[in-house]
Order: C-alpha cells, then sequence, then structure tokens
C-alpha cells in the first residue's frame, strides 16, 4: 500500500516537473513571453515537484534495497538449512 502511494506521488511530480518545462520550452521556442508573476508561480511549482520527485526517488530506491537484501538474507538461511540438512543425511 505504501509503495503504491509513493509510486503515485513519483508520478504526479515527474508529470508536474516535464509538463511545466515542456511548457516553457515550447513558449521560449515560439517566442510567447508569460507574465513575471505566471513566470514565478510555475518556477515555485517546478521546485517544489523537483524536491518531491528526487525524495520519493530516494525513498524506492532505498525500499527496494531493503527489500532485496531481506529476499537475499532468505535466500541464505534457507541454503544453510539445506546444508544442515544434507551433512545430516549422510
Amino acid at each position: 500500500m505504501k509503495d503504491k502511494i509513493l509510486t503515485r506521488v513519483w508520478a504526479v511530480s515527474l508529470f508536474i516537473t516535464g509538463s511545466f518545462s515542456a511548457v516553457l520550452a515550447i513558449l521560449n521556442i515560439i517566442g510567447v513571453t508569460l507574465p513575471d508573476i505566471a513566470l514565478r508561480i510555475i518556477g515555485i511549482v517546478q521546485l517544489i515537484s523537483t524536491a518531491v520527485l528526487a525524495f520519493t526517488t530516494v525513498k524506492q530506491y532505498v525500499n527496494r534495497a531493503r527489500e532485496a537484501a531481506k529476499h537475499a538474507e532468505e535466500a541464505a538461511k534457507h541454503a544453510a538449512e539445506k546444508q544442515m540438512k544434507d551433512k545430516a543425511g549422510k
């Protein structure tokens, strides 16, 4: 459940950052200038969105690394138990 929410927040922040960047780039190419207040609002929203994007990316990476370590530990434990059974059977 927690991963689902984290993934959705990551996707929304990625969409916001990408969309605003694309809009600003297209407007710059066309030569349209936005009012100063609009640029500032877009800039603030992009800063917040980028911070959220960075946080959620790192959080997802850490969560996946923990899960991988947990699975590796369980696999090693299972392999050790199997070795003990094989030795006891001989």
